[in-house]
């Protein structure tokens, strides 16, 4: 399943509710550790912006093409290797 940002992502959306959690947790208990919740988020925020800066598409002039060239010597990486121990169904 494609995803179209890092917050889309399901592990993002889980920790995402933890934080929240806590940040609501700390509103009446344990408010000596709000600041630390509270920090936690900004950091969380901005490893989302450099992950989905990483991946975002590069801009290119219009007109611009790519071309798939087959030479035939394509080799498997360790993951796809990986996934077609665990899938069972690769060439």
């Amino acid at each position: 399943m494609p995803y179209d940002a890092a917050k889309d992502l399901p592990a993002y959306q889980e920790l995402w509710r933890l934080v929240q959690g806590a940040k609501r947790v700390t509103l009446v208990f344990a408010r000596q550790e709000r600041e630390k919740i509270l920090e936690i988020e900004r950091e969380i925020d901005r490893l989302v912006r450099v992950v989905d800066d990483f991946y975002a598409p590069l801009p290119l002039p219009e007109g611009t093409a790519f071309l798939r060239v087959d030479t035939g010597s394509r080799k498997q990486g360790p993951s796809e290797t990986l996934l077609c121990d665990f899938q069972g169904n690769c060439p």
